[in-house]
């Protein structure tokens, strides 16, 4: 999906996201950590913990959905 997305000419996923280009085992940990509620900079307090669900095609993620707990 970043991928896609990049071809496509969109901005590189920053903040939260930037993870994505460099590690993704080390995203998906940090977003599975989050959805914990742990892990949460400092400067994003107060965010609320927050479930990632990956709509997946052909073995391709090609939709994301963010679940806020709280909200």
């Amino acid at each position: 999906m970043r991928d896609a997305f990049l071809a496509a000419g969109e901005h590189a996923w920053t903040g939260r996201h930037a993870l994505a280009h460099t590690d993704v085992p080390a995203w998906i940990a940090a977003l599975n950590r989050r959805a914990r509620g742990a892990d949460i900079p400092q400067d994003w307090i107060p965010w609320p913990p927050e479930t990632n669900l990956w709509v997946i095609k052909d073995r391709n993620v090609v939709g994301e959905l963010e679940l806020r707990h709280p909200l």
